[in-house]
């Protein structure tokens, strides 16, 4: 978890912003960096109500919200905890809703800054994969139209208890220089182009026509 704090690279101005915090491994090493403040949410009321007491004498730097983190407003959330400028996102993330989340904070505004998330070994290579690759599809095209996303570091199995049956792998996304202008729309359109059995993009522009 240190490891990964240092790989996010927080600097001492920024509100950092984690996902599925749990019982709080990660979190304890974003309170040990140079964050101002660490937000936490956390689905589960029991860790909710964990992470709290554990956290008891870090609550000036710690917010703890129970909330299921595809239905918040970030921006709001951030704002209305004082943080000012882009936030790092730095979590865990659950397997489950790791993908559509991080669909969600590719099209965010300026409140989102960079991003250090674990994903499945499999998912986190098709985010970073290049043209060419066998991984290469829709989150990959995705990923690059908004950031430059390169896979940082490995974690075994027996990093966690209990292991889990899947490799998970870290991955570093930074905003480039020349996003996507609408990646509403290349949601939309690598949707239809990468869903097809084969994916060819005559049989791919059939569908997203009718």
């Amino acid at each position: 978890t240190g490891k990964i704090a240092r790989l996010a690279g927080i600097q001492a101005d920024e509100t950092v912003l984690e996902i599925g915090p749990g019982p709080g491994g990660l979190t304890h090493a974003l309170l040990a960096s140079p964050a101002k403040k660490v937000i936490v949410v956390e689905k589960d009321p029991r860790f909710v109500a964990h992470l709290t007491s554990f956290f008891a004498d870090q609550l000036d730097r710690l917010v703890v919200i129970e909330a299921d983190a595809l239905a918040i407003d970030e921006e709001a959330l951030l704002a209305n905890h004082g943080a000012t400028g882009p936030s790092r996102i730095i979590s865990n993330l659950p397997y489950n809703v790791g993908t559509p989340l991080l669909v969600k904070w590719l099209k965010a505004g300026p409140w989102r800054g960079p991003m250090c998330l674990m994903f499945q070994t499999e998912v986190a290579e098709r985010i970073c994969a290049r043209p060419g690759s066998p991984h290469y599809g829709r989150l990959a095209v995705l990923a690059a139209a908004r950031c430059d996303a390169r896979l940082a570091l490995h974690v075994p199995r027996l990093a966690f208890v209990p292991p889990p049956k899947v490799e998970s792998a870290i991955v570093i996304l930074e905003d480039h220089h020349k996003p996507c202008a609408d990646l509403a729309g290349l949601e939309h359109v690598t949707a239809h182009a990468f869903g097809q059995r084969r994916k060819t993009l005559s049989n791919a522009a059939v569908s997203w026509l009718q």
